[in-house]
């Protein structure tokens, strides 16, 4: 219930439909136009302390674009930003690294979830 809420909220702040979140996540989402890449890069792991998930997605939006709107729907989200590009959240971690190249910009996600939530 308490994502539906939150949910609502970043619909709100971003004036458009959430379509998607980020594979392995349940309320990281993915911002429109961006498609998970299945270049090979990605992959989900589990280990004591946590899981480590690493996702690619691309999209023809700019890098200031991307950077925009992370900064702006994660924060609604719990998330709190602590540098360009990472953010925190219940001891979780979460790290955007954003590449742009022949008209396109991939992002890469990559996780460190406690799972202390």
């Amino acid at each position: 219930m308490r994502y539906a809420a939150i949910l609502f909220l970043v619909i709100g702040l971003i004036g458009g439909v959430v379509a998607a979140f980020l594979p392995g996540t349940a309320d990281v989402p993915l911002m429109e136009g961006m498609v998970v890449s299945d270049d090979g890069e990605s992959f989900d792991f589990d280990t004591p302390a946590g899981q480590i998930l690493t996702v690619t997605a691309v999209t023809a939006a700019t890098p200031d674009r991307v950077r925009a709107f992370y900064q702006k729907t994660l924060p609604a989200l719990g998330w709190t930003q602590q540098r360009d590009g990472f953010f925190t959240r219940d001891g979780d971690e979460l790290t955007l690294t954003i590449d742009r190249q022949n008209q396109q910009t991939t992002v890469s996600f990559e996780m460190m979830l406690t799972g202390t939530r």
